[in-house]
């Protein structure tokens, strides 16, 4: 699988060395392997939540290779919880409106009232800014509405699988945090396979993973869909043992989540350089952080990095 994995992920490097924005699917073409559905879906759905034809393979190329990413075991919103307890936040806010036509402040018009700050980070995803369910007053330059809508949400889904220890142990994984390759079958243009990271810390806790137009048409078709098509997958790899350890599943819908329209932004063919408008100010009155105006797009690592970027130019503005 490995060979077939470096021959494609070279290919699309290549191709945006000599500066090609082009899709992947336009210069890996088709493969004989029988790991290339396997590969497509890792490269494709499982890092970017596109299919080939919708990856930009400058945009692929320039993540950095140095990301790491670790788990919590108690989840990342404890994480989250504890590591910002002392900030005032105010939840089940909804921001309807902003206006950056004052000298000194900021208008902010949410579901609870007005803001007045003197500067403002948006950190909502670019599902969001492309919807324009955030109006600005004026209206932003062309070339960041249009990073907007090309820099655009791809869908990824989890399907949560809770497990019996039991089943690790019968199955011979005796490390938690593994990952899990299988041959996907079939020739399509978005691959029908799940990607698979078995017993996070130690949780007996699996996700398996979806993404792209398949991930969109189960999404599409409902969480009964999602749970099936996982349990059919599970019972190809594992045989039928797979509903004496089976405790229960749980299936996420980030292109019907009303806050994110979707799960994290990678470029459509041809529009890579855009990402560089996603971070720039407005006036030095309105700042942009998020996962992709970060290096590390679609990470949460990448998102806490740029929101510490632009809270330090917010403060810079402010001569503190």
């Amino acid at each position: 699988m490995w060979k077939e994995y470096n021959k494609v992920s070279n290919l699309i490097s290549a191709a945006a060395l000599k500066g090609l924005d082009v899709s992947a699917s336009s210069v890996v073409g088709k493969s004989r392997s029988e790991w290339f559905e396997t590969v497509h879906q890792l490269i494709g759905p499982y890092d970017m939540a596109k299919d080939f034809k919708d990856l930009s393979c400058v945009d692929f190329n320039t993540y950095p290779s140095w990301s790491l990413d670790w788990f919590c075991k108690q989840g990342y919103g404890a994480l989250v919880k504890h590591r910002w307890r002392g900030l005032p936040v105010q939840l089940n806010t909804i921001v309807k409106e902003i206006h950056y036509t004052s000298q000194d402040k900021v208008e902010i018009e949410t579901s609870k009232g007005k803001l007045n700050p003197r500067k403002c980070i948006v950190t909502v995803s670019n599902g969001i800014l492309a919807s324009e369910n955030i109006k600005f007053f004026p209206k932003l330059s062309e070339e960041k509405v249009e990073a907007f809508n090309k820099i655009k949400m791809g869908i990824y889904n989890h399907v949560a699988g809770l497990f019996e220890e039991k089943f690790f142990r019968e199955i011979g994984m005796e490390e938690m945090d593994m990952y899990l390759y299988y041959k996907i079958s079939g020739s399509n243009i978005s691959p029908r396979g799940m990607g698979c990271l078995m017993n996070i810390s130690d949780s007996n806790l699996c996700y398996f993973d979806y993404g792209g137009d398949f991930a969109k048409e189960l999404e599409n078709e409902g969480e009964a869909v999602q749970k099936s098509f996982t349990i059919e997958q599970l019972k190809s790899i594992f045989g039928s043992k797979i509903d004496k350890y089976l405790l229960k599943l749980h299936a996420t819908q980030w292109g019907k989540n009303k806050f994110t329209l979707g799960s994290y932004a990678s470029a459509d063919p041809g529009f890579a350089h855009l990402r560089k408008y996603l971070k720039m100010p407005v006036e030095d009155k309105i700042f942009f952080a998020g996962e992709a105006t970060a290096f590390e797009y679609a990470s949460v690592s990448g998102a806490h990095r740029s929101g510490v970027r632009a809270a330090d130019k917010v403060i810079k503005t402010l001569n503190f």
